[in-house]
């Protein structure tokens, strides 16, 4: 790879960068987070992706989903080291961000009262179970819509399905969605 090569990687790289970050946080195991980071898979992808450098070249995929497939690579790389020879992931605790320091000092105001950030966290335990519940077809289509900003045809592209099925499954997960927090939860919290 010559320093040509290398630089159109990186700009590729960071321009996809937020939303491969975004991608591995909502993918990693509650507990492989404790061990690693998101930006860490980032720089294991980003070696991948120079060793494979020529074959993305010769193949004239679209460059989000190649990096999101050696991502995933990465991903299921670091589940299996994490959880090799009877490791106990569950047991690590991750360190608190340093926002949650900067608020802890008092140097940053949530802008909420405790109340409202009290509910605010109880709906977010709430989405975040329910979606657990969802086919992973779902839940990443959800996420490329919702979380990623992508269109229905961008999505389709990262999954690799027809656009029909991307829209058709995006329909599918919110109809799923909204069935599941009803026999969990009732009408509370949704929009008439």
């Amino acid at each position: 790879m010559n320093v040509a090569e290398m630089a159109e990687l990186g700009k590729l790289f960071e321009e996809h960068r937020p939303s491969l970050v975004e991608f591995a946080r909502r993918r990693m195991d509650r507990a492989m987070t404790a061990r690693v980071d998101a930006d860490d898979l980032l720089t294991l992808v980003f070696a991948k992706a120079m060793k494979r450098w020529c074959d993305f070249k010769a193949s004239g995929h679209q460059p989000y989903p190649w990096l999101k497939h050696l991502l995933l690579d990465c991903l299921y790389d670091e589940y299996d080291r994490q959880h090799a020879k009877g490791r106990d992931v569950c047991r690590d605790q991750r360190w608190p961000e340093r926002s949650s320091l900067l608020f802890g000092l008092g140097l940053v105001s949530p802008g909420t009262t405790p109340s409202a950030a009290a509910d605010l966290r109880e709906q977010e335990q709430r989405l975040r179970a329910t979606l657990a519940l969802l086919r992973p077809d779902y839940r990443d289509i959800l996420q490329l819509l919702y979380n990623e900003g992508r269109s229905a045809q961008e999505a389709a592209l990262v999954l690799e399905i027809p656009e029909g099925t991307a829209r058709q499954w995006h329909a599918r997960a919110l109809r799923k969605l909204k069935d599941l927090w009803i026999q969990r939860y009732g009408a509370e919290g949704l929009e008439p």
